[in-house]
């Protein structure tokens, strides 16, 4: 899929999600999906905020972190639109070979008092201990394209303020 003007055409993706969300939240919504697109794989909260340079959506973190913490808008519905979508442009017919891929993945964290946050053996690093969270995240592959879809928080069994205790395969299980 080839994009002949970015901005126009990122505009009318991000268009087909407005009536999601509030108008504010709906300006929050555009300035996470920009402000992460700007910042590539580097990007995190508060590098995104500090990022976005246009003063209609300058906001402080803690609007940010509201938005996605207190969201009254549906992931459901987001998620639907998005498959909608991805299936749309890509012509996907009804017998086309997609793959569902659920994976596992550690993020780093420096932070001791961050919820969620624990030990977790890398096995990337002959199984070292490794500092942060882990992530049950799931995408749907097609051809060379691939949606991501969810992205579930694992914590360990007995960690306070972190809600009800689920294996991994249970969150994988809920993608």
């Amino acid at each position: 899929m080839r994009f002949k003007n970015a901005k126009t055409d990122l505009q009318f993706i991000l268009s087909l999600f407005s009536n999601n969300f509030s108008r504010p939240s709906f300006k929050l919504f555009t300035s996470f999906v920009t402000g992460f697109i700007r910042l590539g794989k580097e990007a995190h909260t508060s590098s995104m905020v500090k990022a976005l340079s246009s003063p209609s959506i300058q906001r402080s973190i803690t609007s940010f972190t509201r938005f996605l913490a207190k969201n009254s808008w549906s992931q459901e519905e987001i998620i639907r639109i998005r498959l909608g979508q991805f299936f749309h442009k890509l012509h996907i017919k009804a017998n086309s070979i997609l793959f569902l891929l659920i994976d596992d993945t550690l993020v780093r964290k420096t932070g001791k008092k961050i919820p969620g946050c624990s030990w977790y053996r890398d096995h990337n690093k002959n199984m070292a201990r490794l500092f942060g969270h882990q992530w049950v995240i799931s995408a749907l592959l097609y051809r060379d394209f691939l949606l991501p879809l969810r992205a579930k928080l694992y914590h360990p069994k007995g960690q306070r303020g972190c809600g009800p205790f689920h294996t991994k395969i249970t969150l994988a299980k809920r993608q």
